[in-house]
């Protein structure tokens, strides 16, 4: 359990270290740039039973919202990062295909209700971080 939670530790520190320097990156570049961390099918949302049977193993889910809050934390230096983990907290519809992906309809041209909703909330977020304005 030890050596778990030292790997785990180990990995964190990387994804810290990875987002800053992409934030470092783009401020010398003169980029705006957020980080959204992704939903996922053990927290957020009720699975409907299409969901359940892909994605059965959802005992991440706490270690899961741990990353996301210590993620969370590069706020207090400035780094944009937003968590979409809640993105889904509505839908009664299958939004995952698998432990991470979102559902795409092959009858529809592969539209997916949920890289959609991602995608809205996700400007909607650097809408408002960055005060973008809506052109005619």
């Amino acid at each position: 359990r030890s050596d778990q939670q030292k790997l785990m530790d180990w990995q964190l520190g990387q994804y810290r270290k990875y987002i800053r320097v992409m934030n470092a990156t783009a401020r010398l570049y003169g980029v705006k740039a957020m980080f959204f961390l992704q939903p996922v099918p053990a927290l957020g949302k009720t699975l409907t039973e299409e969901e359940a049977r892909a994605t059965p193993d959802t005992s991440y889910g706490e270690r899961y919202a741990q990353i996301v809050r210590d993620l969370e934390g590069l706020r207090g230096e400035g780094i944009a990062v937003q968590s979409l983990l809640d993105v889904f907290a509505t839908e009664k519809r299958t939004i995952y295909a698998d432990s991470i992906h979102a559902y795409r309809d092959a009858q529809a041209q592969h539209e997916s209700p949920g890289y959609r909703l991602m995608a809205a909330r996700m400007a909607r977020e650097m809408a408002e971080g960055w005060g973008l304005q809506i052109k005619d």
